[in-house]
C-alpha cells in the first residue's frame, strides 16, 4: 500500500497492523497488483475494462458492464442493478 499524499500516514499505519489476508484475499491481491501491471491506460474507458472494474467486483460493488454517461459509473449492492449505492466518476488518463 502506498500512500502517495492521499492519506495521513497513521491512518495507514494504524490500518496495516489491523489487516490481514486469509489465502483468498492473499490471491486476490496477487491478481489485482499483476492486472494493475497489463492495465491499459489509455483511455478511461480501456483503464475501466481492464482493471476498475475487476477491483470494483473485489470490494463487493456491482459494477455496470457499460455507461451511457462517458465516465460515469453507478455502482449497485446487487445484480439486479436496482439500487445504486455510489457514482464512480473516472477521469481520463
Amino acid at each position: 500500500m502506498r500512500n502517495h499524499g492521499l492519506f495521513s500516514t497513521l491512518f495507514i499505519d494504524d490500518i496495516r497492523t489491523q489487516a490481514a489476508l486469509d489465502d483468498a484475499g492473499r490471491g486476490r491481491m496477487a491478481t489485482l497488483r499483476h492486472t494493475a501491471h497489463t492495465a491499459d491506460r489509455n483511455s478511461g474507458d480501456t483503464l475501466w475494462n481492464t482493471f476498475i472494474k475487476q477491483v470494483l467486483g473485489y470490494l463487493s460493488f456491482v459494477p455496470p458492464a457499460r455507461t451511457d454517461t462517458p465516465g460515469m459509473y453507478p455502482l449497485y449492492e446487487d445484480y439486479g442493478f436496482s439500487n445504486a449505492v455510489a457514482v464512480l466518476c473516472l477521469a481520463e488518463p
